[in-house]
């Protein structure tokens, strides 16, 4: 299935440094992250690979993968001791990484771009080992969330309706829980970042594939 928006438009990616959405999301991924530092990782949608780098020194081995031309060249420059690769979840060639290779995936702030959320899931479970851990990130929305936007008339810029590239689809701790579930995913871990309770700015969830 090809998402035909995806190839048609391409995030652009000025610099290798840290985007503004790190501060929120990494102190959560680093909890859900476990301990042992010989497990290898791919990142979906890796961007320009400055979270890789910081993952990388860590002490974990990633590999990123993305499909923007600038974000893998400046990874590329950047991250040189770091392996990335562009692709497209939609079209990629398999024959670029092994198959059943990868202890964790994640996909940090990616399934809300995307108009076939399930191709996604679908390709960490391609790669993912059996039992491995699917890691994703993901604007945080309920109903008190919801309620406060509708009363301070933020919709429209909550739904960045006049950006090419916004968000298109709103997940709820309910919908993505029941997302993974149908696609084989046991969601074990929920962690919360950025401004109050019930008002959180972004939701991570770490499921386990389970392989049948």
């Amino acid at each position: 299935m090809e998402d035909n928006i995806s190839f048609q438009n391409q995030y652009i990616h000025n610099d290798s440094l840290p985007k503004p959405n790190h501060r929120i999301i990494v102190p959560a991924l680093l909890r859900l992250l476990p301990k042992e530092k010989n497990l290898k990782i791919l990142d979906i949608g890796c961007g320009n690979g400055s979270l890789d780098n910081v993952i990388h020194n860590y002490g974990y081995n990633i590999v990123g993968l993305d499909s923007s031309n600038s974000g893998i060249s400046f990874a590329m420059e950047s991250f040189p001791e770091i392996k990335f690769i562009h692709g497209n979840i939609y079209n990629f060639n398999s024959g670029l990484l092994p198959e059943k290779d990868f202890d964790i995936v994640i996909a940090m702030d990616i399934i809300e771009h995307l108009q076939f959320p399930r191709e996604l899931l679908s390709f960490a479970k391609k790669f993912l080992k059996p039992s491995g851990t699917f890691i994703l990130s993901t604007p945080y929305h309920g109903y008190i969330k919801n309620l406060a936007i509708s009363i301070l008339g933020k919709w429209d810029y909550h739904h960045a309706a006049l950006s090419n590239l916004g968000h298109i689809k709103f997940f709820s701790r309910k919908s993505l829980s029941q997302l993974l579930l149908e696609e084989g995913f046991l969601p074990t871990k929920f962690k919360f970042a950025g401004r109050l309770p019930l008002l959180w700015e972004s939701m991570l969830c770490s499921a386990v594939y389970r392989d049948k």
